[in-house]
């Protein structure tokens, strides 16, 4: 009995001192953790997120710097984007603020570390000693430079080439987009910081084509140019009307000038000139211009003979040019005819009329004639030999309607007379219109 309740005791001993020893062993491990989680809050570094684009910041950041232990100092060297350093510590409790001050666009780099009272850098097992933090920090829009090839507020023909390129400086994110909008329609976009953008709107009552180049760079900045040009696809619409081209005509004429365009005429000139019979050429003066609604007209009266040359030309203020000619002909004279009234009377032999036309009839145009010998059609070298008294009739009209006739009558007798009629008469040199192109 004795022996059991010995035993038992000695099992009691050896379990409590097993127990004892197992508490030593685990408050040990605990003490351990503890330190570890020190030194896993050495310092303490906050800042916010990036507001921009691609890890920029687009407004200055704030960075805390922090140091939570109670020994020792949290050290940090700042070098900001400018390439200056800044260096310093915190100690137990204090907070260092890192902000516009230091900052600077571009690349800024942090280390921080910690060390001890003697100076030594400090080492928390599972992190490094120093670390290392990088801001990128681009808060200013890019610049813009836009051309064109007479400049802006001017006026083009079919379209007008605008060359936008971005800067954004050495420290800046970079452009990484280039934009024209015409209102709210996009032109055209380019990745990389220049673009040739080809605006091809039409003006319309003399109003601009109004452009907006954007750039944007890395860091989402935006920039905008406000840009104005005017552009003109169609040239002035010319027209002489009331007059047909290469007309000819025997009464006065008139010519109606008229010059049309939408976004104004820049420079209006018409002109008449005649040529008279006897071939001066004379400028008329112009008449009275007229202008309603961007229309530009003037009416010319024509009276006397001659031939007349018209024109009108209108350019815009893009440069574009319209011509309008016409050319016509008064002819109020009849033709004369030669040769025929001095046969009135004769007596022939025979008669044989072999003459050119031209050397029979005379006027400013072209003729058609009609020789009737005793009524019936004489054609031009035909000998007649019959013996007799015979009636020559010549009709001569002009292309304006003139209308000219001569007659004669002479006698063919081979006994009284040996005269032909061949060309013995002396005929005036013909005057015939020299014609030119008229469009």
């Amino acid at each position: 009995m004795g022996r059991r309740v010995r035993r038992a005791l000695f099992f009691v001993l050896l379990l409590s001192i097993f127990l004892c020893e197992n508490m030593k062993i685990h408050g040990k491990e605990s003490e351990a953790q503890a330190r570890t989680g020190k030194e896993f809050r050495r310092f303490r570094i906050t800042y916010p997120e990036a507001d921009g684009d691609n890890g920029y910041y687009r407004s200055c950041p704030e960075v805390e710097i922090t140091h939570v232990e109670e020994r020792g100092n949290t050290r940090y060297r700042f070098v900001n984007g400018e390439g200056t350093c800044f260096s310093g510590k915190a100690e137990a409790g204090e907070t260092v603020l890192l902000h516009t001050p230091q900052m600077r666009e571009g690349k800024n780099l942090l280390d921080v570390w910690m060390e001890d009272e003697k100076g030594n850098l400090i080492d928390a097992a599972g992190f490094p000693s120093v670390s290392h933090y990088e801001f990128w920090f681009d808060g200013s829009p890019p610049r813009i430079r836009a051309s064109a090839p007479c400049g802006f507020g001017c006026w083009y023909r079919e379209e007008a080439a605008v060359c936008a390129e971005g800067t954004d400086g050495e420290a800046g994110s970079g452009v990484r987009e280039i934009t024209c909008y015409e209102g709210e329609k996009k032109i055209g976009s380019f990745l990389g910081a220049k673009g040739i953008f080809h605006v091809r709107s039409a003006s319309e009552q003399e109003r601009p084509v109004n452009l907006t180049i954007v750039a944007r760079d890395a860091a989402g900045n935006e920039s905008r140019e406000e840009r104005t040009v005017y552009i003109d696809r169609n040239p002035p619409k010319v027209s002489i009307s009331e007059v047909e081209n290469y007309l000819i005509t025997g009464a006065a004429a008139a010519g109606a000038y008229q010059a049309e365009e939408e976004n104004g005429v820049a420079a209006l000139e018409a002109r008449a000139v005649r040529t008279s019979p006897d071939g001066r050429r004379t400028e008329i003066p112009a008449g009275e211009w007229r202008t309603e609604s961007g229309r530009h007209t003037s009416r010319w009266e024509f009276e006397e003979e001659g031939m007349y040359r018209l024109e009108i030309k209108a350019a815009d203020k893009a440069g574009h040019q319209s011509i309008c000619r016409r050319q016509f002909m008064i002819d109020k004279s009849r033709p004369r005819i030669l040769g025929v009234k001095d046969m009135d009377g004769k007596v022939l032999s025979e008669f044989c009329w072999n003459d050119k036309k031209s050397e029979i009839v005379q006027d400013l145009t072209i003729c058609s004639l009609e020789i009737r010998l005793d009524g019936k059609i004489y054609v031009m070298g035909r000998t007649v030999r019959q013996e007799g008294r015979h009636h020559l009739a010549v009709r001569a009209e002009d292309e304006a309607g003139n209308v000219s006739v001569e007659s004669a009558d002479f006698v063919i007798s081979r006994a009284q007379s040996g005269l032909r009629s061949d060309s013995s008469q002396a005929y005036a040199e013909k005057r015939s219109p020299k014609w030119e192109d008229a469009g």
